[in-house]
C-alpha cells in the first residue's frame, strides 16, 4: 500500500513537469504574427530593449522580414550602439533601396560609430532637400582646412667642463613647427589630403679640443615637407589609404675657430649649407567588422639616406558599438639598413578613447625606440637625430558650430638621448621633452 501510494504521488509530479514544459513551450512559441505585433508595440512604445530581445528569438527561430530588421537597426540606434545597427539597417536597405527613412538612420549609424567613408558614400542616395536639411554637403571640391603649430620644451641638458677636459657635443636650442592643409573629397567616395609643413631647429655645437683649437658654432635645420593623401572606399567598411611624403631638409652650419700664436692669434668664421631630398612612401588598408576596425599598413622611406621598411597591425575595438570607448592597438615592425648593416626593431602603442559631453580624449602610451619612425598615415615623420623612449601622449578634441569646427591639442612627454664626447670617451644624458601640439579644422 505504501509502495503504491510512492508511484502515484511520483506520477503526479510527472504529469505537472510535463505539462508545465507544455505550458512553457506553448508561451514562448514564435510565429511570424506574434512576433510582427510584439515587436510593432514594444517599437512604437520606444521599448528597445524588448525589441531586440523578441527580435533575437525570432531570428534564431529562422524568422526574419523586412519590418523586423528595421525595427532591430532603430532599436540599436536609439541605445547609441551604432555598430551593432548597421547590419540591420544595411539588411534592410538592400530590400528597399528608395528608403530615404532607413537611409537617413544607417547614414549617422556609420557617422557616429567612425566610418566616415562609408558615410559619405551613402550620402549620394539622399535628396537635394534632405541634404540641405542635414547639413551635409553632397558636391564635390574643398571640404576643409587644418592650420596647426607646435611648442616643444626640454630640460637643460648642456655639459659643462673643465679647461683641461675635451668636449664635444650639439645641442638644440629652439623649434617651430607650422602646419597647413585641404581636404578635398570627390563623387562621395574618395577624400583627398594635401598638406604642407615646416619646421625649424636651431642649435649650437663644441669642439673643444685642447690639443688644437677650441671649434664652436651654430647648426639649424629647416624641413620643408609636403605630404598628399587618398583614401578610396572600396566597399562597405573596407578602405584603402595611399600616400606620401616629400621632405626637403637644408642644414646650415657656421664654424669659428679660435687659433693662438703671436699677436693674440686670429679667429675665423667658416658657414656651409648642405640639402637633402627623403620621401616616405605609405599604404593601408582597414576593414570595418561589427565592433571592431582591422588595419594593416606598410610604410618604405630614405630618411638619413638610410632604405627602411616598417610593416604593421592594427586592431580598434568599440566595446558600445560608439566612438565614446574605443581601444586602439598597433604593432609596427621596423627594419632600416645602415650602410650594410639591418637593425630591426619592434615598436607596440596602446591607446584608449573616452568621449563625454562632447568631449574626446585619448592617452596612449608607446613602447620601443623611435627613430625614423613613420605613424599618423605616413602623415607624421619622427627623423630627428636621437632616439624618443618613453612616449606618452594625450590627444583631446571636441566639435563646435554643429560639427563645422574641430579644435584638437595633444600632448606628449617623451625621453631622448643625446650623446656626446668628454676626452675622446662617449657619453650620453636623458633629455626629457614635453610638446603641445594644437590646431584648428573648418570644415565647409
Amino acid at each position: 500500500m505504501f509502495n503504491f501510494r510512492i508511484i502515484q504521488i511520483a506520477s503526479i509530479i510527472l504529469m505537472l513537469i510535463i505539462n508545465t514544459s507544455q505550458m512553457m513551450v506553448s508561451q514562448e512559441k514564435i510565429d511570424f504574427p506574434t512576433v510582427n505585433t510584439n515587436t510593432y508595440t514594444h517599437f512604437i512604445n520606444s521599448e528597445w530593449k524588448e525589441v531586440i530581445k523578441t527580435g533575437k528569438k525570432s531570428l534564431d527561430a529562422g524568422i526574419d522580414f523586412y519590418y523586423l530588421q528595421v525595427r532591430m537597426g532603430i532599436a540599436y540606434y536609439n541605445q547609441h550602439k551604432y555598430r551593432q545597427a548597421i547590419p540591420y539597417l544595411e539588411r534592410s536597405l538592400a530590400e528597399s533601396i528608395d528608403n530615404e527613412y532607413v537611409t537617413e538612420y544607417l547614414y549617422f549609424a556609420y557617422l557616429f560609430s567612425g566610418r566616415y567613408n562609408d558615410a559619405q558614400k551613402l550620402s549620394k542616395k539622399f535628396s537635394g532637400e534632405f541634404l540641405q536639411k542635414a547639413g551635409i554637403k553632397g558636391k564635390n571640391g574643398i571640404r576643409g582646412i587644418n592650420i596647426e603649430t607646435k611648442f616643444e620644451n626640454r630640460n637643460d641638458y648642456k655639459i659643462n667642463v673643465s679647461l683641461s677636459d675635451t668636449l664635444i657635443q650639439y645641442v638644440q636650442n629652439d623649434f617651430s613647427y607650422f602646419s597647413v592643409g585641404l581636404e578635398s573629397v570627390f563623387k562621395n567616395k574618395s577624400r583627398l589630403f594635401l598638406n604642407y609643413s615646416r619646421v625649424a631647429i636651431t642649435g649650437t655645437f663644441e669642439d673643444l679640443n685642447t690639443a688644437g683649437s677650441p671649434i664652436s658654432g651654430t647648426q639649424d635645420i629647416y624641413q620643408n615637407q609636403l605630404y598628399l593623401g587618398y583614401v578610396v572606399n572600396l566597399t562597405k567598411g573596407l578602405n584603402l589609404l595611399l600616400s606620401g611624403n616629400v621632405l626637403n631638409i637644408a642644414v646650415d652650419k657656421i664654424t669659428d675657430e679660435q687659433t693662438s700664436g703671436f699677436g693674440g692669434g686670429y679667429s675665423s668664421r667658416i658657414g656651409s649649407r648642405t640639402i637633402s631630398n627623403e620621401f616616405v612612401a605609405y599604404a593601408a588598408i582597414y576593414q570595418d567588422i561589427s565592433l571592431f576596425k582591422i588595419g594593416a599598413f606598410a610604410s618604405y622611406s630614405n630618411l638619413y639616406k638610410n632604405l627602411q621598411i616598417q610593416p604593421g597591425l592594427s586592431l580598434t575595438f568599440y566595446p558600445l558599438g560608439n566612438a565614446n570607448l574605443y581601444t586602439c592597438s598597433s604593432l609596427h615592425y621596423q627594419v632600416e639598413k645602415i650602410d650594410v648593416n639591418r637593425y630591426h626593431t619592434t615598436i607596440f602603442k596602446q591607446a584608449l578613447g573616452l568621449g563625454l559631453w562632447g568631449l574626446y580624449i585619448e592617452p596612449s602610451i608607446t613602447f620601443g625606440e623611435l627613430s625614423n619612425f613613420i605613424e599618423g598615415d605616413g602623415f607624421i615623420v619622427n627623423n630627428g637625430n636621437y632616439l624618443i623612449s618613453d612616449r606618452k601622449e594625450i590627444f583631446a578634441y571636441t566639435w563646435l558650430f554643429k560639427g563645422k569646427l574641430n579644435i584638437y591639442a595633444k600632448y606628449q612627454n617623451y625621453t631622448s638621448i643625446n650623446y656626446y664626447s668628454i676626452n675622446s670617451i662617449i657619453n650620453s644624458n636623458n633629455v626629457n621633452h614635453q610638446t603641445i601640439t594644437g590646431g584648428i579644422k573648418w570644415n565647409f
